[in-house]
This record gives C-alpha cells, structure tokens and sequence, in this order.
C-alpha cells in the first residue's frame, strides 16, 4: 500500500469515528430532552413552552386523546400550534404551548391534534382548546381493560384534571 492509500484509508477511518461520534451524541442528547414515564408517555422535552392553563368556559374544548399510535406521536410531520394563546397541552397539572411531541404520549415525533385543535379554533367551534394527551403507541387492548396498567394510568389522569376540566370530547 502506497501513501497515498494508506493517507485515504487514514481519513476513511476518521471520518467514520466522528460519524460515530455524531451518531452517538446526539442520540444520547434526543434520549435526554426527552424523557418518559413507566407507562411510555414522554413526561419532558427541551423546547417546551410553559404557559397559565386557562379557565374551562362554555366555548372552551377538552380534549381527551386516547389509544394507540394514532394519537401517540406516531405521525411523520410535527406541528406547533398557530394559536399558543389558545391551544395547550395539558400534562400533570401544567399547560405547556401545544406542539408536537405532545406531552402525555408515548412517541417523540408528530400528531395531527394540534392541527385539529387549530382548526378547531379557525372554524369558530371552541375559543381555547386543552389537549390532554395519554396515548401508547403498540399497546394491547388488554393493557387498557379493567386492571390493566393504562387503564389505572387513565383514571389518574382523569381524577387529576378532574377539578379543572370536563371533557367535551374523547378522541
């Protein structure tokens, strides 16, 4: 082997090691902004904006999202909503600005009820709109049946916004 190719096969190496490096850190840096419960559900992210959970009122939509991968930040294209002001995400006693991942699910990519929610503001059907999301992606039916491990997770998530809010819809 000749310089020049051992020179290549040198910066071949290297550029593989830092590939490797990037890879690496930067998976273990998604792994730490985004954090999840014992259910699944992403309880943290990076970049979430905390706001004042509004006050129910008549022209105020509650919307509970349940199941599996459909509304568990499965979806390939992620969305903020175009009404912070209005659209939140409701989890563990705190609103947050509604974008996804939505806290309360189980993934880390996109959803489509931010975008419900916007349009749902657009059309004129609610005001404010409160997203409390639980969804699981892959989850049995028989995880969310009577002694199942999620539906005691639903049932507190329910007794805890309980006070705060009624549910106009269940999606």
């Amino acid at each position: 082997m000749n310089l020049k190719e051992k020179m290549g096969s040198i910066k071949l190496k290297i550029g593989i090691t830092f590939l490797y490096l990037g890879v690496a850190y930067f998976g273990l840096q998604t792994l730490a902004s985004n954090q999840h419960d014992e259910f699944g559900r992403m309880v943290n992210s990076s970049g979430k904006r905390e706001v004042v959970c509004p006050t129910q009122q008549k022209d105020t939509g509650v919307l509970l999202v349940i199941g599996q991968s459909n509304s568990a930040n499965y979806a390939e294209k992620k969305y903020t909503t175009e009404f912070p002001d209005k659209v939140v995400n409701y989890f563990n006693g705190h609103c947050y600005v509604a974008s996804s991942p939505l806290l309360g699910a189980s993934h880390n990519q996109g959803e489509f009820i931010t975008l419900m929610a916007d349009k749902l503001i657009r059309n004129g059907t609610f005001q404010n709109v409160v997203v409390i999301s639980s969804g699981i992606g892959g989850s049995p039916i028989s995880r969310w049946e009577k002694d199942g491990d999620l539906n005691k997770m639903l049932l507190e998530v329910v007794t805890q916004f309980a006070g705060l809010y009624k549910v106009t819809d269940i999606i």
